[in-house]
């Protein structure tokens, strides 16, 4: 009720002007400028659209400091939603408005808010019509039809994001217009562009919240020290971020959550370890975070730091399957590339290198890949733990077990594995080769056709 209201308003204004008192009073004189633009009202009242353009532009073109004129023309650019000219022509009224500005300043922000609300409400019913249209393309049963559906979302996320962007423009200083282009954006995987939005949105909501005790906030480019403690600036910032709303924290902590999510897809892993530390820095514990920034570690190659900040994560929730897989994954993959370094050392010893830290090395090598293999182990046990059926746990295991030459621990656990996934054909062909290595000619040729068969 309150936006239809709003919205009248701009014909209220054009029919009635803004400070007939005022006219009233200075009757006395009529500047030309004046005739323009009581000319413009007539033909508004009499819906003469064409007329009040052109009074207005006459106006403008012989008079153009004449504030009420752009004001009124940017009313008629409003009713238009003509956004950019519409601003064009505020930002004009309130440049020559002067002392005279409180005359048409709460016209204006009347027309701003509405048009605001207007485009925002539309930007948000159209990412609920991508939502509920990618739900159909996914549950479409011909292929055809889904395609049209996704397409379906591709426009109303477009639509969306030019509704967003009508936000940016009406009100550039309220944060929640760019959040949601940025949110746009990352729907469609426009990473970069939803990065810049992300980074606007956090500098409003900055200067709204933060900005009395945090001015150095944006220069500082560390919070933490190589401890992970906080910084005497960053320790201010948080003190005062607590002070404000749960609602503000919320938005905050959504905000920098999708910008970090947007560095991660973009492959900026420095600047995802960067954001998703400050949120740490207002939700100390918050999972999503946590695993983030180890898995940004394990992309930089750093291993050891990501598994830190991972295992973190699964001390806080000793239950959580997926994430213990994903634990598992973590040690999995260190060991598999520090078993090529091994396998690299051994090479070399069997062309005849001559070096007399070698043994050593290669020593040393065994003993870190081992050591990561049975690491996965660990956590893919406290997986099936949890679940004794997850298949890809059980495969997993096999594989590792495999990997690290138990091969009487390794058959069992394949032998299980076939039974979940039936249809990967390489638990066959690595049960195959345990039984080869065992001797047993018979168990190999059985799996051996097995394999062929696909079975």
């Amino acid at each position: 009720m309150r936006r239809f209201l709003a919205l009248a308003v701009v014909a209220v204004i054009l029919a009635c002007g803004v400070d007939t008192v005022v006219y009233a009073q200075e009757s006395k004189r009529i500047e030309p400028a004046d005739i323009y633009v009581r000319s413009a009202r007539i033909a508004l009242k009499d819906k003469e659209y064409d007329r009040v353009e052109r009074n207005l532009r006459t106006c403008l073109e012989n008079y153009p400091d004449n504030y009420e004129a752009h004001f009124l023309m940017g009313a008629v650019w409003a009713d238009k939603e003509q956004i950019d000219s519409m601003v064009y022509e505020f930002d004009q009224a309130r440049l020559y408005a002067g002392k005279n500005l409180k005359k048409i300043e709460k016209d204006m922000v009347s027309i701003e808010e509405a048009l605001w609300e207007k485009n925002f409400n539309a930007g948000v019913s159209y990412i609920n019509v991508a939502d509920s249209m990618e739900i159909a393309a996914g549950a479409a049963e011909d292929m055809e039809e889904g395609k049209k559906k996704r397409e379906t979302v591709d426009k109303a996320l477009g639509q969306s994001a030019k509704n967003f962007k009508n936000c940016t423009l009406i009100q550039p200083d309220e944060f929640r217009g760019w959040f949601n282009l940025g949110l746009v954006y990352d729907r469609l995987r426009q990473y970069q562009q939803a990065a810049e939005m992300y980074k606007v949105s956090e500098e409003k909501f900055h200067r709204i919240t933060l900005a009395d005790s945090t001015t150095d906030y944006y220069d500082t480019t560390l919070f933490f020290t190589g401890q992970g403690e906080a910084t005497e600036l960053f320790q201010e910032i948080r003190k005062k971020f607590r002070k404000n709303s749960e609602d503000l924290r919320i938005r905050y902590k959504g905000l920098l959550t999708a910008l970090g999510g947007v560095y991660f897809e973009l492959g900026e892993f420095e600047n995802t370890i960067y954001v998703f530390r400050r949120l740490l820095g207002f939700y100390e514990e918050d999972l999503a975070a946590l695993e983030y920034i180890g898995n940004s570690f394990q992309q930089l190659g750093n291993n050891e730091e990501a598994l830190k900040w991972i295992e973190f994560v699964i001390r806080k929730n000793p239950d959580d399957k997926d994430r213990l897989y994903n634990v598992s994954v973590h040690w999995y993959n260190a060991g598999v590339e520090d078993k090529k370094t091994y396998e690299k050392l051994l090479r070399i010893k069997l062309e005849g290198t001559q070096d007399t830290n070698l043994d050593a090395e290669i020593a040393k090598s065994l003993e870190k890949y081992q050591g990561e293999f049975n690491k996965s182990l660990q956590f893919l046990d406290a997986v099936l733990k949890v679940d004794a059926e997850d298949a890809e746990s059980w495969r997993l295991k096999a594989v590792t077990l495999f990997f690290l030459g138990d091969i009487d621990g390794a058959i069992p656990v394949l032998e299980k594995a076939r039974v979940l996934l039936p249809e990967d054909i390489s638990l066959c062909q690595i049960l195959a080769e345990c039984w080869r290595q065992k001797g047993d000619v018979e168990k190999v040729l059985q799996l051996t056709e097995e394999c062929e068969l696909g079975k």
